[in-house]
């Protein structure tokens, strides 16, 4: 994903202060790229299970580690899909590294990658999304972007962009394909939905736990009734919007 020269992020931040975060982020193509990258790739698994692993990637700052732990903790295997969240590309603090190439080189896995934010307060204001990585191929893929419910340029961690869901579809090598959603909602709990050829993955925290379990409910509400990935985008959106 290329990244974003130093006079278009000071502009996109210099706007922020009078126009909305989604104003700005439709003027910034790469926040709504869904990135398949496939050159890491290894052999595709030879089963007809997908056994699927959620994992906060913490940035990348701890690299090294990650992909030590993730390769040799028993706890963890068999995995072929790893469903994560918190990753950087080109930001300082993570030694301005593409965390998620180098994670499926070192997995063998190919990836699709989707922009959340723009680091404004990191010296290289680098990039910090959400990643889908699978020993499967990636047939297709897209981000979502969920509605603006906080402007994040006005945090103390100063960014622009905003939460997503990253859409892929798997290629099994069996009949049917299976479709897989990765998304965060102010990251502390993880949730799972496997139905129908689904796969649902978020990452939630409202502060509330009644609010985290009507949101659950009404994401699973827009999911169990759906068969094709346009109808679930669609649902998808409604449920949020619609949350509380």
């Amino acid at each position: 994903m290329e990244k974003l020269t130093k006079e278009c992020v000071l502009q996109s931040a210099a706007r922020l202060e009078q126009e909305s975060q989604d104003a700005v982020m439709r003027d910034i193509p790469q926040f709504f790229e869904a990135e398949i990258v496939t050159r890491f790739a290894g052999a595709v698994p030879q089963k007809k299970e997908l056994n699927p692993l959620v994992f906060n990637m913490e940035r990348g700052i701890c690299l090294a580690e990650t992909v030590d732990f993730l390769r040799e903790c028993p706890a963890l295997r068999p995995y072929d899909l790893i469903l994560a969240n918190e990753l950087d590309s080109g930001c300082a603090r993570s030694g301005e590294r593409d965390t998620a190439a180098e994670i499926a080189r070192a997995l063998g896995m190919q990836y699709v990658f989707g922009l959340e934010f723009v680091e404004l307060k990191d010296a290289a204001h680098g990039f910090h999304g959400n990643a889908i990585f699978s020993r499967w191929p990636i047939l297709w893929a897209e981000v979502l972007r969920l509605p603006e419910q906080y402007n994040w340029y006005y945090d103390r961690q100063k960014r622009i962009g905003g939460r997503n869901a990253v859409f892929a579809k798997l290629d099994v090598q069996g009949p049917s394909k299976i479709e897989v959603q990765c998304g965060q909602r102010q990251a502390s709990i993880a949730i799972s939905l496997l139905h129908i050829g689904q796969i649902l993955v978020g990452f939630f925290s409202s502060g509330a736990s009644s609010l985290t379990a009507n949101f659950e409910a009404a994401v699973f509400n827009a999911f169990t009734s759906i068969n094709t990935t346009k109808a679930m985008i669609r649902k998808f959106i409604t449920a949020v919007r619609n949350f509380p």
